[in-house]
């Protein structure tokens, strides 16, 4: 949709993979978070995710818009006008919350990060930091700076 997501301020969205992620362990993970507590009553938002994850990983992540999730998931007709029925846009942000719940919570230890930018309908994907929690001085040091640390 013209004037919506990053597209209306001349931003890119972000590149939805990770280099180093294969869709199999993409997959595996999207099989993780929607086997969730989180998400065992949300038939839709898994299906709106599902959508949006094989969207990007086909390489079609651009061409995702309100309304074809409105057509696709949510099975409105194709007379469907995103700017009068705002199905989309109100679960899209209950699925950026249901995720962010889920990897704040249960995915807590999971290695890919799947997260829906404001502002867009694409489904991007990120190896979690693997750095680890100094809590003395409040911030992330990496393994190397560890074991560096602890004198190995």
């Amino acid at each position: 949709m013209i004037g919506e997501g990053p597209h209306r301020i001349g931003l890119k969205p972000p590149p939805p993979v990770d280099s180093g992620l294969s869709p199999h362990s993409i997959r595996e993970q999207v099989q993780k978070v929607v086997a969730s507590r989180t998400f065992s009553q949300s038939k839709k938002l898994v299906r709106f995710l599902s959508f949006i994850v094989e969207k990007a990983l086909l390489g079609q992540g651009d061409q995702v818009n309100e309304y074809l999730i409105g057509v696709e998931v949510y099975e409105r007709p194709a007379s469907f006008d995103p700017q009068v029925d705002t199905i989309v846009r109100g679960e899209a942000r209950r699925l950026r919350s249901k995720l962010s719940q889920y990897f704040d919570t249960h995915g807590a230890h999971d290695p890919i990060l799947i997260e829906v930018p404001k502002g867009a309908y694409v489904a991007v994907f990120r190896e979690r930091n693997r750095g680890v929690l100094d809590r003395k001085v409040g911030q992330l040091i990496s393994r190397y700076r560890l074991s560096e640390k602890l004198g190995e």
